[in-house]
């Protein structure tokens, strides 16, 4: 199995989640004891004095992105190299490829938006929102509901 985390690295925040969720995911391998790779893209360059172009940067993304059993996505800023990411996943769900997806609108706004929380008229982009309904990929609120859903799916303790 591959799972891979996508999500903004730009922030030391954006950082710090991505380690949060990878040492999660992390353990429950360990737990569960399964044959499983973890894939972040944050750790992917441990130089960061060595630089990728834009182009190496896609490549070796995409194909671990290709290969995948699992993504969890954090699109609560609608980064534009994960919603890449998730429109790659998405076409390989919609021609029914083993993978599951996991996306994350963890801005806390969107539980106190009275108006329709995703479905508001002003913030989050109807597109991406629409591939996920189209499709009827649950929506989770935290990176800690889709794990919770990821070790459900996958029968992990």
């Amino acid at each position: 199995m591959i799972v891979y985390i996508a999500g903004p690295l730009f922030t030391e925040a954006d950082a710090a989640q991505r380690r949060h969720e990878g040492e999660m995911i992390k353990e429950a391998i360990k737990t569960n004891q399964i044959d499983a790779k973890l894939i972040s893209p944050i750790d992917l360059n441990p130089d960061n004095d060595v630089p990728y172009s834009s182009k190496d940067i896609f490549l070796k993304d995409y194909a671990y992105i290709s290969k995948a059993n699992a993504i969890f996505y954090d699109l609560a800023c609608e980064d534009s190299g994960t919603c890449t990411c998730l429109g790659i996943a998405i076409k390989r769900y919609m021609d029914q490829e083993d993978i599951r997806i996991y996306p994350v609108f963890s801005d806390s706004r969107i539980k106190r938006n009275s108006l329709s929380g995703l479905e508001s008229s002003k913030g989050y982009n109807s597109f991406v929102i629409g591939c996920l309904k189209a499709n009827d990929i649950p929506i989770y609120y935290s990176f800690s509901d889709a794990f919770l859903a990821f070790k459900k799916d996958f029968d992990l303790r």
